[in-house]
C-alpha cells in the first residue's frame, strides 16, 4: 500500500516540477526518488508521511489546476493524517504564484514547524520525508544541501540497531553519539559545498 503512495508521490513530483518549471526536473525528481532515507522510510519501514505528502502534492496539483474546492479537500486529508502539514496553511491562503519559491518559502516553514516537535520528542527520520521532496520543489541549492545533510544524519540512527540487533538505552546513546558526529562532519560539508557553490 505504502509502495503505491510512494509511486504516486513520485509522478505527483514529476508532475509538479515539470509544470513550475524548476530547472532539471529529472535530477531534482532523483533527489527524492533515490534518496536512501526516502526509501528506507517509504518502501521499507513506511510512515505516514508518506501518505500524508501524497495528499499535499495533491492539493498543489490541484491548485495549480485552479481546483480550489479539490485542492482544500486534499490539503484537509493531509492535515487529517499529519498535523505539520498545517504549517503550510498561510502559505496556501495567500497563494499568489505557486512556483518554486513558494516551495522554498514551504521548506523553510516546515524546518520551523519540525523544530518544536523534534524537542518535544525525538529526531525521527520520517519526519523528513516531505522535508525532501518540498525541497526538490524549490530547486533551491541551501534547501537541497540541508535536506541532504538530515538526511544522511537521521539515518545513522538505524547504525547502533544494525550494530546490537535491538533498541536499548545504550542503542539510544550510540544513536545519539551518531547522529552529533554524523552532525559534525556532514554540516560543514554542506556549507563547504555552498560557500563553493556562491564563490563560482
Amino acid at each position: 500500500m505504502f509502495a503505491l503512495f510512494h509511486a504516486v508521490n513520485l509522478w505527483l513530483l514529476h508532475r509538479l516540477l515539470i509544470h513550475i518549471k524548476v530547472k532539471l526536473p529529472l535530477f531534482w525528481l532523483a533527489v527524492y526518488a533515490f534518496n536512501p532515507l526516502v526509501l528506507i522510510e517509504s518502501l521499507v519501514s513506511p510512515h505516514n508521511e508518506v501518505v500524508m505528502l501524497c495528499f499535499t502534492l495533491f492539493a498543489f496539483w490541484l491548485l495549480i489546476k485552479n481546483k480550489v474546492y479539490g485542492g482544500v479537500l486534499a490539503f484537509a486529508v493531509s492535515l487529517s493524517i499529519k498535523y505539520i502539514s498545517a504549517v503550510l496553511t498561510p502559505l496556501l491562503i495567500w497563494r499568489q504564484k505557486i512556483d518554486s519559491r513558494f516551495f522554498t518559502v514551504a521548506w523553510y516553514l516546515w524546518i520551523i514547524a519540525l523544530i518544536p516537535v523534534i524537542l518535544m520528542r525525538e529526531v525521527y527520520s520520517w519526519y523528513f520525508i516531505p522535508i525532501i521532496a518540498i525541497a526538490a520543489l524549490g530547486g533551491s541549492f541551501i534547501p537541497f544541501m540541508v535536506s541532504l545533510a538530515l538526511s544522511g544524519i537521521t539515518l545513522i540512527r538505524y547504525y547502533p540497531f544494525l550494530l546490537l540487533g535491538e533498541y536499548s538505552a545504550q542503542s539510544y546513546e550510540l544513536q545519539l553519539i551518531a547522529m552529533v558526529v554524523s552532525g559534525v562532519l556532514l554540516v560543514p560539508a554542506s556549507l563547504w559545498l555552498w560557500q563553493k557553490k556562491s564563490a563560482g
